[in-house]
């Protein structure tokens, strides 16, 4: 668990000590401050209830901003599937208007299978969405279970 140590800046036995039984923490910086120094460590203690729910929270808040990019790129999807069934339809027409020109089909396969493909993109876009959400789910379940 994250601590802080406090010395006077010329207590160097001090602060070795500290450094040689514990490690410092990750990300943290040392603090000097009229004449004392702050050092951030890491005890090697599990984390208490109230920092897990906090770590938690943290991971539901990361989660969130992952599902409102995967939102923001289901209503992108939306604008380009209609744009693909447009040139689908418009394919499709053409080729069974003219009956076997094969560049009229190829042309049709090929925006036949753009649609496919985008479709495709946005059901694993909903899949990831319900995953994450799956996540939340289960994490506010573990906040619950901490609170409790």
């Amino acid at each position: 668990m994250l601590k802080v140590a406090s010395f006077p800046i010329t207590d160097a036995e001090g602060i070795n000590e500290l450094t040689s039984k514990y490690r410092l923490a990750a990300g943290m910086h040392i603090l000097v401050s009229e004449g004392q120094i702050c050092i951030p460590y890491e005890d090697g203690e599990p984390e208490t209830p109230a920092l897990q729910v906090c770590n938690i929270r943290e991971q539901i808040n990361t989660i969130i901003r992952e599902m409102a990019i995967i939102e923001h790129s289901q209503l992108v999807m939306d604008q380009l599937l209609a744009d693909a069934l447009e040139r689908k339809n418009v394919a499709e027409a053409k080729h069974k208007a003219a009956l076997s020109d094969k560049k009229l089909e190829a042309k049709f396969k090929e925006a036949e299978s753009a649609h496919d493909q985008l479709v495709n993109h946005k059901l694993m876009n909903q899949h990831e969405l319900k995953r994450l959400q799956t996540n939340i789910d289960f994490y506010q379940e573990k906040i619950k279970s901490l609170a409790a």
